[in-house]
């Protein structure tokens, strides 16, 4: 009901200006309100209009006070009458304001409308009509001297307004009652010829004054209206002439579309080439600076043109590289493409749409940015438990690494119940699936294995603890014997949790051992990519110096702490994850009366 009222005020007070945005408004927003109140409202317009339609001004003033006088001085509705008096400082024309003040009375009048307008959306309608009234700020001031001489100077409006004067005259000697009625019918249908008339030049003067005159025929078509030789204009527009001309343009549209098309096609077969030697050149582990040159020729793919594929490969290089900063606008880019062509193909997409949600979780995870990832891990573990139904065998473990994502998430923000649920889920799927092919999972059952048994040392159940780390341990160096490459660095993750359980229970000579075995493997591979396995390497560092700490050995303790200071120097504040691993080397330094700022070249 609000909407269909504020296009009545907006009809009444905008075409006053000539513009059409409140016809607009109205046509939009028509059928929101249910057929009764539709015809009050309505009918409360006509009458309105009625009521003025012949009067001067005088007699336009004293209607208006009449009406005002039943409404009461101090009603807010009457003060919500008169808000319409100005646009500008400047007054409406008496005819429109009028329109739209007697337009309220008539509403006012209607008990049910009455209480509608008083209780519940005056502020609504207030706020709409001064928007309304600001649209017209930038119009000429007074359209009307300018659209009407143009009607006048039609032949048209000329012959309407004698066909109206001849049937007045007609109504007046008319000899019976039936045929009166009938010329009163001819009447009124020429009156509102005239008022058709009359909108339609409006709306025409409106649409010139808003579209570029570019073409000589606008020109020439808008100086025959101006001049009110709309015939004329109309003939300048010719039919046959502009769809030729449509006709010749869309063939050529539709050729460039082709060609766009054709290169489009070219530009993704370049990107692709792109992005293979992108990631050919991380084969190249003797190549100090593959991470650049991997880096450049990914650039150089999406450059070309912005695949998924590409996107997401190159977000993954650079999160698995550590430059999140880097990594996380490319899969937000991803996830974006992603979620549109899921909607048109969701069989296609979805186990797309939800590694990458995975990974961007993953990535706002060692951020700190844990809402967000935990939102990210549930929307991914809906998906693939949903694609899971349809086909197990394929989904089963993406559902059990979902899993352990969220479980590793609740793990370390101390949910461990919810953690521990979600880890023996995982590892449930895990365990069947390795029933099958043993060789394909016993890595995955390693890993949830390993996570359980931080979360169990978390939860001082150290026995249980120690017995997940010697599993995970024993299949990891069982997997890195036959590839070395893939699962060292996972041999030494295990290495150093057990030895930090070690530490922990007093077990040191074993816990020094491991933690050894652990820095040499993290040694190795920092030297041969340091980008990406320096931050292992310093958390490492850092827990061999808490571990001299409580050994008492001061000398190991500095040596270890000052090494693993000047990694995290230039990463900590890109990476929030390694704050706290910084935080417990300045703490060491520190309590040993080392000045962390005043470190030189790292001691070997």
């Amino acid at each position: 009901m609000l909407a269909a009222l504020i296009g009545l005020f907006a009809e009444s007070v905008v075409t006053e200006a000539g513009s059409i945005t409140a016809q607009t408004v109205f046509k939009k927003l028509k059928g929101e309100i249910n057929k009764t109140d539709a015809e009050k409202i309505g009918q409360a317009y006509l009458d309105a209009s009625t009521k003025f339609s012949e009067l001067d001004k005088d007699q336009l003033d004293a209607a208006l006070k009449n009406e005002l006088s039943l409404i009461g001085d101090d009603s807010y509705y009457h003060q919500l009458i008169y808000s319409f008096s100005l646009v500008d400082g400047k007054e409406l024309s008496d005819y429109h304001k009028c329109n739209c003040k007697l337009f309220l009375s008539e509403l006012f009048k209607d008990e049910n409308l009455r209480w509608w307008v008083i209780n519940t959306k005056l502020d609504d309608i207030h706020r709409e009509v001064i928007g309304i009234r600001d649209n017209i700020k930038h119009l000429p001031e007074d359209i009307s001297k300018i659209v009407r001489p143009i009607i006048i100077n039609n032949q048209g409006y000329h012959t309407l307004l004698k066909d109206i004067q001849n049937l007045q005259k007609f109504i007046e000697i008319a000899p019976t009652p039936e045929m009166r009625s009938d010329l009163i019918d001819q009447l009124n249908a020429k009156l509102q010829e005239l008022q058709d008339m009359e909108r339609a030049v409006y709306e025409v003067y409106d649409t010139i004054n808003k579209i570029p005159i570019n073409s000589k025929r606008l020109r020439k078509a808008k100086e025959y209206f101006e001049n009110g030789n709309f015939r004329e204009a109309d003939a300048i527009l010719k039919t046959e002439e502009i769809q030729g001309e449509v006709d010749q343009l869309k063939a050529k549209k539709e050729k460039a579309a082709a060609e766009m098309q054709s290169a489009d096609r070219e530009l993704e077969d370049r990107a692709n080439e792109f992005l293979m030697k992108a990631q050919v050149q991380l084969t190249y582990y003797d190549k100090p600076d593959r991470f650049e040159s991997a880096k450049e020729y990914y650039e150089k793919a999406l450059d070309a043109f912005r695949l998924p594929e590409a996107l997401f490969n190159y977000a993954k290089f650079l999160h698995e590289h550590n430059q999140y900063k880097e990594a996380e606008p490319i899969y937000i880019e991803v996830l974006y493409i992603l979620k549109k062509l899921t909607k048109k193909n969701p069989k296609i997409y979805e186990p797309n749409l939800a590694g990458t949600l995975n990974n961007l979780g993953i990535l706002y995870k060692v951020n700190n940015d844990l809402i967000k990832a935990e939102r990210n891990y549930q929307e991914a573990l809906v998906i693939k438990r949903n694609l899971a139904k349809e086909n197990p065998k394929v989904y089963q473990r993406d559902v059990a690494m979902a899993l352990n994502n969220l479980a590793n998430l609740h793990s370390d923000t101390n949910n461990l119940e919810e953690a521990e649920r979600e880890y023996q889920e995982a590892l449930g799927l895990y365990r069947k699936l390795a029933e099958e092919n043993p060789r394909l999972y016993s890595s995955d059952i390693a890993m949830i294995l390993n996570n359980l048994g931080v979360l169990h040392m978390k939860a001082n159940g150290l026995e249980e603890a120690e017995k997940n780390f010697c599993e995970a341990l024993a299949i990891r160096r069982k997997l890195a014997e036959e590839n070395s490459k893939v699962y060292i660095l996972f041999v030494a993750e295990t290495l150093n949790n057990l030895a930090t359980l070690h530490s922990d229970t007093n077990n040191l000579e074993e816990a020094e051992q491991e933690f050894k075995e652990a820095l040499a493997i993290r040694r190795t591979l920092a030297k041969e990519n340091p980008r990406a396995y320096d931050p292992y390497l310093a958390m490492i560092l850092m827990n061999l110096g808490i571990f001299y700490y409580k050994k008492g050995d001061k000398e190991q303790l500095i040596r270890y702490a000052k090494e693993a200071y000047k990694i995290l120097l230039p990463i900590y504040k890109q990476i929030p994850v390694y704050g706290k691993y910084m935080e417990a080397t300045i703490w060491l330094l520190e309590e040993n009366g080392i000045d962390p700022d005043s470190l030189g070249e790292v001691v070997e």
